[in-house]
């Protein structure tokens, strides 16, 4: 009897819980937060909840001891009220100094090239490419990059593969050890699937080990997204003792870039692919974290570039959060094209067409920016990079396309919330021209501003989102979720 009280307890607690964590927006994160995602999106929101709630608690007076029962009503009682109070601000911002993270350290002496913007878009485009050719069965195409344990036990999906899209990827570890550089990715990701019993969304928190001999160095951003034989360029096939079948080399297990050494799954679940959602997420303005000597940093920037302008910089990120608001709600992310690198994009296109195709809006209204506040400024043999966190408030709610019917969220009240993003453009960039809209001309030959789906102007085929003529989004943290 206890343990049936119990577990009735538990699933009054996960419900709330659930409720509590759904949230969609631009940079929300949608449904990859493990376990169960019934609760993001599709349902009814709070009126479906509470029923479910009123049933468990109408059990657990029949099982559970009196006491139990009226802690359980009264915490749930306490939840609804503090639910309902809906603030319009956060509290005062408050900053803590980010923990350090010695491993940038280590791999930038081991590697001066490394960059971590563009170790994380090869390894985003790596995971996807390795999804695709397994549903194919060519996984022998990618043998430069997988280790040959890796290529033999990655199974092929269920069912006919339709999209791929990696929700987060960080690195939670790297260090050197003898001759070998060693880096651990965790991603959080979906797949979609066709199977006989109909579409299936299979999401995966795994963990994938890269591997790279001592000395090796990083290549270009331009060239470490080719994925052709890392040592002559050749896409022609690697022979399976490792050889490129054009130069002859031995270009598998590390030799001349990051290879996969080895992949581990922590959860596996399926959901329906519809299951996005809205509402919820809020920030509970958690101490903003800033980077260590940011004042520091921030006089080494200005030196670099004088004409920068920190003002101009503020007024530029606010565009750019507004004007990927609107084409989120609008569902024509062509329109946040120049605005984003590729691997961020590809992730919200994602979502993008995920919407259109159960015929749902996620709405974000009201939209106002209060505060940008500066916590990181990094550079690399590449890139420069700004991290600001931004302080905001919207109406966010998902609806029917057809009924008009709210499906989640709440139409009515403007939340506030607070997110982390992170702008990169290339290193020793004009910064006297890089406060402009990216939205407007084409900043290599001055055109009204027409990016396609790859990220470059069709008038003269310039790279507008790689970070080489301004300022573009590749990172967007929640607040709950950054750590500097």
């Amino acid at each position: 009897m206890k343990r049936r009280a119990l577990t009735l307890v538990a699933a009054l607690l996960g419900l709330v819980v659930m409720a509590s964590a759904a949230h969609a927006r631009v940079g929300g994160g949608q449904s990859f937060g493990g376990g169960s995602h019934s609760g993001h999106g599709g349902g009814g929101g709070d009126g479906e909840l509470l029923g479910c709630i009123i049933e468990l608690v109408v059990r657990c007076f029949i099982v559970a001891p009196v006491p139990t029962t009226i802690a359980v009503v009264v915490g749930l009682v306490i939840w609804f009220a503090v639910k309902s109070q809906a603030p319009s601000t956060l509290p005062a911002p408050r900053s803590v100094v980010a923990r350090a993270t010695p491993w940038i350290t280590t791999l930038r002496q081991a590697d001066p090239n490394f960059s971590l913007p563009v170790f994380l878009d090869f390894s985003v485009l790596l995971y996807m490419r390795v999804q695709f050719a397994a549903a194919r069965r060519e996984l022998a195409l990618l043998r430069p990059y997988l280790a040959e344990s890796v290529i033999q036990e990655l199974p092929p999906p269920a069912g006919a593969l339709e999209d791929v899209c990696v929700g987060s990827a960080s690195i939670t570890s790297a260090h050197v050890e003898g001759t070998v550089t060693r880096i651990v990715v965790r991603f959080e990701a979906s797949r979609t699937e066709t199977r006989a019993d109909g579409r299936r969304a299979v999401c995966s928190h795994e963990r994938w080990v890269f591997e790279r001999r001592q000395g090796v160095l990083s290549r270009s951003p331009d060239d470490a997204l080719t994925f052709a034989c890392p040592s002559c360029g050749n896409p022609a096939e690697v022979k399976p003792d490792g050889r490129c079948t054009a130069c002859g080399n031995v270009v598998a297990d590390g030799r001349c870039d990051w290879s996969v050494a080895r992949v581990g799954v922590e959860m596996r679940w399926t959901q329906r692919p519809d299951e996005v959602g809205s509402g919820g997420g809020w920030g509970t303005a958690p101490p903003t974290i800033a980077q260590p000597l940011l004042e520091r940093e921030k006089g080494a920037f200005r030196a670099r570039y004088p004409g920068f302008s920190f003002a101009d910089f503020d007024g530029l990120v606010r565009r750019t959060f507004l004007a990927l608001q609107d084409a989120w709600t609008k569902r024509a992310w062509e329109k946040a094209r120049p605005y984003e690198s590729d691997t961020i994009f590809q992730t919200h296109r994602f979502w993008i067409e995920s919407y259109k195709r159960h015929a749902r809006t996620n709405v974000l209204e009201q939209i106002s920016v209060d505060r940008v506040e500066l916590v990181k400024i990094e550079r690399d043999a590449f890139f420069d990079a700004i991290t600001v966190r931004i302080w905001f408030r919207m109406i966010d709610y998902t609806r029917d396309d057809a009924t008009g019917q709210v499906l989640s969220g709440d139409p009515r009240t403007a939340h506030p919330a607070t997110e982390y993003w992170t702008f990169i453009r290339r290193s020793g960039f004009d910064a006297t021209s890089s406060s402009g809209d990216p939205g407007t001309t084409c900043p290599s030959c001055g055109a009204p501003v027409k990016v396609n789906m790859a990220g470059s102007c069709e008038h003269c085929g310039s790279k507008v989102t790689s970070g080489k003529f301004g300022w573009v989004v590749s990172r967007i943290d929640q607040d709950t979720a950054y750590a500097g």
